[in-house]
């Protein structure tokens, strides 16, 4: 049931397309697992090393009267990140959920007009739902790159900084670094200039 959105998009590394017409009114249950080749390219999308697996169990809510569609579940990824420090392999068990809400009457001009903040609290607003589909795959993968660290450290790895003749604080911090730091060697070296 995969098909590209518009001849200029590309497939998304890990789709499972939705066709709005064919879903039922009220909650359907969906079960996700990416494959080896999805898994391989949607690393390489997020900059990991490997995705060991990758699974969703989400709910679909249609409420047709009203054009909204929310998915909602959690998904378990087990990924490889290099480590920012030393790019040694630093591996990670994500657990965590996905909520995504649409609506077939929105477009992309509605998008972000007029919303109050106050009535959403810690409700996700709802998207367009573009050329009649939705990909609950693609939503799983962009939570995925939202939940991951972005800075992930190797066990004992730790950045020395650049600068061999630093001065540290009392409390070990460098106070040649920083942006005030560096603007006041600037200002030095304006002064020695003149």
């Amino acid at each position: 049931m995969t098909k590209n959105i518009t001849p200029e998009s590309p497939t998304p590394e890990f789709s499972r397309i939705i066709e709005v017409d064919r879903l039922a009114d009220g909650e359907t249950s969906l079960s996700l697992e990416a494959n080896a080749e999805e898994r391989a390219r949607l690393a390489k999308r997020l900059d990991c090393e490997d995705i060991h697996c990758l699974t969703a169990k989400l709910s679909i809510d249609y409420r047709k009267s009203k054009g909204d569609i929310r998915i909602e579940g959690r998904f378990h990824a087990e990924i490889v990140q290099p480590c920012v420090v030393t790019l040694a392999p630093v591996p990670a068990t994500i657990d965590a959920s996905v909520i995504r809400n649409f609506n077939i009457h929105l477009n992309d001009e509605d998008q972000g007009r007029d919303i109050d903040l106050n009535a959403i609290e810690d409700d996700e607003p709802s998207e367009p739902v573009k050329y009649g589909i939705i990909d609950a795959g693609e939503a799983v993968a962009e939570q995925l790159a939202l939940e991951m660290d972005p800075f992930p450290r190797a066990p004992g790895a730790e950045f020395t900084g650049v600068s061999g003749d630093s001065h540290r604080d009392s409390q070990g911090k460098d106070r040649n670094s920083g942006p005030f730091a560096a603007l006041a060697r600037l200002k030095e070296r304006s002064e020695n200039k003149r």
